[in-house]
């Protein structure tokens, strides 16, 4: 019996596919929250610390209070 290559293939939860993946762009909103914003900067970083390097992650909120956590990373800001 032949498999179906058009069939989705099963990625096991919190690990991420093997086969190459384009740009992955993850926005955040972190404007509201007990703990915000540095509870949920630190949480999405650590989220994506296995991720494959062309993840990006765009965080919605103040820059001026989110810039200083996202130091030595490729993510940025947009201030809102």
């Amino acid at each position: 019996m032949r498999s179906n290559s058009n069939a989705p293939r099963r990625v096991r939860l919190g690990a991420w596919p093997e086969r190459r993946l384009s740009a992955i762009r993850i926005a955040i909103d972190i404007l509201g929250g007990e703990a915000a914003p540095t509870e949920l900067v630190h949480g999405a970083l650590d989220a994506v610390a296995d991720a494959p390097p062309s993840t990006q992650l765009a965080f919605f909120g103040d820059a001026n209070v989110v810039a200083p956590l996202l130091e030595g990373s490729n993510h940025h800001t947009v201030h809102a």
